[in-house]
């Protein structure tokens, strides 16, 4: 064969499967494993070779026939591979099993590409469906283990800074977070092996077991919060789209449905919810999103939403659907950019302005408490008149605080009389050095 055999419909999705997720998981465990394993994070060149790699895999793509099948496949398949040794080689030096078990998700990834390339290089008649859903499977299964893993921990950390009683906190019980990872490993698997009723069957159980965990993660808690609600949201998708589609097996609505409520809603929510993430987090910021962040939150789910209508709901509108889902897609990523490029190319902030930034925050309505948890927190972190009164104060304070740590009174040496914002624990002037006995709060 001269060139790539392949349905438009078929480059589509393993190039959104292929190419955005493998990215996406590429940077994710890039990023996440240092923190993991205490090791240091990948050199520049790795980044830029495995980069090139992956750049190489989708122009090989390119669905112009230039690049013979053989070839093509050859140079898409390398890129996971060379990230799988790198992840490899770290895990290794401090492996922990809930850890290991990721790189099988790799394998399953790589599994799921070679079968859609042995089918457009002619080498079998019927596996490029297999692949597609499998590498789908692999992607939402891996958002099932790490999504499940770090969205009630940030919640919890969340719940912690404002002092919401432990009672309140997100809880998971044993057996189902055991029973919710243990189908999501298993998804891909089961894409792979062709038996529709058998993934029906999975998908049914581990969407009612991922629904079953969200319900104590005290998601309405978060409503005032984009950057926790956008992950909240996208596990919503999760075990919508895995309910979903387990219904088509019996005859319970269409397929492309369900597959674009996991591939919008839940991938492409859940990427942008920890790009963002990690955006701030990795550039010193507070972990507040700005409001092109947070629209295009909205406006990808509102992409799930609509391709979903058009497919199973309205059909008289499916013509129009397509577009405008696409649209909105592209429209969300746009809003991201525009919410990162600050981010990226300013330089991170100064300890006294995250303070700041934090100290400005509104109290937040807790439905789970019917009322507002942080209104005394917030009560005493604002003891100032005005705006440029608290930033003044701030900027004179040279000993700066833990990142994310808000300042709670205003002390006043009584021996230089030099006013400072400090936390309670703090008890030495920075100026005279003396140790503040009597501290007065001054309002």
């Amino acid at each position: 064969m001269d060139a790539l055999s392949m349905a438009p419909s078929q480059w589509h999705a393993h190039e959104m499967i292929f190419g955005y997720g493998a990215a996406a998981i590429g940077g994710c465990f890039l990023t996440a494993l240092p923190n993991w394993t205490g090791t240091k994070g990948a050199r520049v060149g790795y980044i830029a070779g495995v980069f090139a790699l992956w750049l190489m895999g989708r122009i090989a793509l390119w669905p112009l026939g230039m690049v013979p099948p053989m070839t093509a496949m050859a140079v898409d398949l390398l890129f996971i591979p060379v990230l799988a040794w790198k992840i490899l080689s770290q895990l290794l030096k401090r492996p922990k099993p809930q850890n290991m078990v990721l790189l099988s998700m790799l394998v399953a990834l790589w599994v799921s590409n070679l079968l859609m390339h042995l089918e457009w290089t002619g080498l079998t008649d019927d596996t490029a469906r297999q692949g597609m859903l499998g590498g789908l499977m692999t992607l939402v299964g891996l958002i099932g283990v790490l999504g499940g893993r770090v969205t009630p921990a940030f919640t919890r950390s969340a719940m912690k800074r404002v002092e919401v009683p432990e009672a309140d906190w997100p809880r998971t019980p044993n057996a189902v977070n055991k029973a919710a990872i243990v189908t999501a490993l298993a998804l891909p698997w089961m894409a792979m092996s062709g038996s529709d009723p058998v993934l029906a069957g999975v998908t049914l159980i581990a969407g009612s077991v991922q629904l079953a965990r969200l319900s104590g993660w005290r998601s309405l808690w978060t409503a005032g919060q984009p950057i926790l609600w956008s992950l909240h949201l996208s596990m919503a998708f999760l075990a919508i789209g895995l309910i979903l589609w387990g219904l088509t097996g019996i005859g319970v609505g269409q397929e492309l449905a369900a597959i674009h409520v996991l591939g919008i809603g839940c991938v492409g929510g859940m990427t942008l919810a920890v790009m963002s993430r990690a955006a701030q987090g990795h550039t010193g910021r507070a972990l507040i999103a700005p409001a092109p962040m947070a629209w295009a939150y909205g406006v990808m789910a509102c992409a799930a939403l609509i391709r979903w209508v058009g497919q199973s709901a309205l059909l008289a509108v499916y013509d129009f659907t397509p577009m405008m889902s696409g649209g909105l897609w592209v429209a969300a990523m746009v809003l991201f950019l525009i919410a990162i490029y600050p981010m990226v190319i300013a330089p991170p902030p100064r300890r006294w302005q995250i303070a700041l930034r934090s100290s400005l925050r509104r109290p937040r309505w807790s439905f789970s408490q019917g009322r507002f948890p942080q209104v005394e927190w917030w009560r005493k972190a604002h003891q100032w008149s005005s705006v440029p009164d608290r930033l003044g104060r701030l900027a004179g304070h040279r000993q700066g605080w833990p990142r994310q740590t808000v300042p709670r009174c205003l002390v006043v040496c009584s021996r230089c009389g030099l006013r400072r914002c400090c936390a309670p624990e703090r008890g030495r002037c920075w100026k005279c050095r003396r140790q503040l006995k009597s501290q007065r709060f001054v309002r």
